[in-house]
């Protein structure tokens, strides 16, 4: 009966193992995620590091060097790397499976990159769901705005301006309506009223809905972002609203070459022993 010898010369260290029969006679590491403490052994004695532990080096040779996966991560099946839990879930230091990673619960979230479930920024939530697993989810109150919709981890959501509100989660500024007849003018903030001469009778109002009041005009009858309305001229006068200066009358006993006010001069009062008069 034969039997295999190793060479008297070879002796595996700790961390390493040489095949009991028919293998090769170098000494092989044990991979990573397992190790072995004595040397001279085959390689049924390299041991696996437990659940929640992981080694990320061969040739470990102390359970010691199976170190404890951090919160967040678990160990994966061959205990050789901790992997982060999926976003939206959490997990205490440890784990040593993915069902150890929980969902985050209402009003909270995680992202991919292991950071735990975090609380939603001032004035957002969830919207009762769980399982978030980006700030994205963290929607701004009812009456609240951010830039995005969604709570930013600094600043958190703001209340909308005074005089506005929003009837939805996740607003923008643009959500925030405003109240009272009142507007916001493009590229601002605060809701003001129409501007001086002009008026408007809707709510939740645009620049544009301000009309000119009687006796005022501007060249569309309305506000603009670069015009407001302006007084009739010097002896002259609209009765109608959204008046533009072809509206702009003149008074009795005053006349205009253009048959209307000028922009500038307005209207002349009429020659000595002359008169005119509205039809």
């Amino acid at each position: 009966m034969s039997s295999f010898c190793f060479p008297p010369f070879l002796s595996c260290t700790a961390g390493t193992f040489r095949a009991a029969v028919g293998g090769s006679a170098e000494c092989t590491s044990c991979v990573a995620g397992t190790y072995k403490s004595l040397p001279g052994q085959t390689s049924d004695t390299c041991i696996q590091c437990s659940a929640g532990k992981a080694s990320l080096e061969p040739a470990q040779n102390s359970s010691a060097e199976c170190t404890t996966c951090v919160s967040d991560t678990f160990s994966n099946s061959d205990n050789d790397q901790c992997v982060r839990c999926p976003s939206g879930t959490q997990s205490a230091a440890g784990s040593g499976s993915i069902d150890d990673c929980s969902n985050c619960p209402q009003n909270m979230y995680s992202s991919s990159d292991g950071s735990g479930c975090l609380s939603c920024p001032t004035n957002s939530s969830t919207l009762g769901l769980i399982n978030v697993g980006s700030i994205s989810g963290c929607f701004c109150d009812e009456n609240h705005y951010s830039e995005f919709g969604f709570g930013d981890a600094v600043t958190g959501c703001h209340r909308c301006p005074e005089n506005s509100r929003s009837a939805i989660n996740g607003s923008t500024l643009d959500d925030c309506k405003c109240t009272k007849q009142l507007l916001r003018r493009p590229g601002g903030v605060q809701c003001e009223p129409c501007p001086r001469r002009s008026f408007v009778s809707k709510d939740f109002p645009a620049l544009q809905d301000c009309a000119c009041e009687v006796n005022a005009w501007s060249d569309t009858g309305h506000v603009t972002i670069n015009a407001n309305c302006e007084k009739c001229p010097l002896h002259s006068y609209s009765s109608l609203n959204k008046s533009t200066i072809h509206n702009c009358t003149c008074d009795v006993n005053h006349y205009s070459e253009k048959g209307h006010a000028n922009e500038t001069a307005g209207c002349t009062v009429c020659p000595p022993n002359s008169r005119s008069g509205h039809d």
